[in-house]
């Protein structure tokens, strides 16, 4: 479920808007909802600790799950 977890958050990352400031370190640009992050993160660790095996959920399958979250 941790791995689920980490790759969830890395994805939102990956799409987030990232910028920089005046020292040089990378910084989330207004918009970025850490709480919807952090909740499709445990929605899909919670989809993974119902499998047997280390089988993540697909991005379909956690949207249709957070949509009736």
């Amino acid at each position: 479920a941790g791995d689920t977890f980490q790759t969830v958050v890395l994805h939102s990352l990956s799409s987030a808007d990232i910028g920089q400031d005046s020292t040089g370190r990378f910084v989330l640009q207004p918009g970025f909802d850490l709480r919807s992050c952090l909740n499709s993160a445990i929605v899909a660790a919670g989809i993974t600790c119902t499998r047997k095996g280390a089988d993540l959920p697909k991005l379909t399958e956690l949207n249709a799950a957070l949509a009736n979250h």
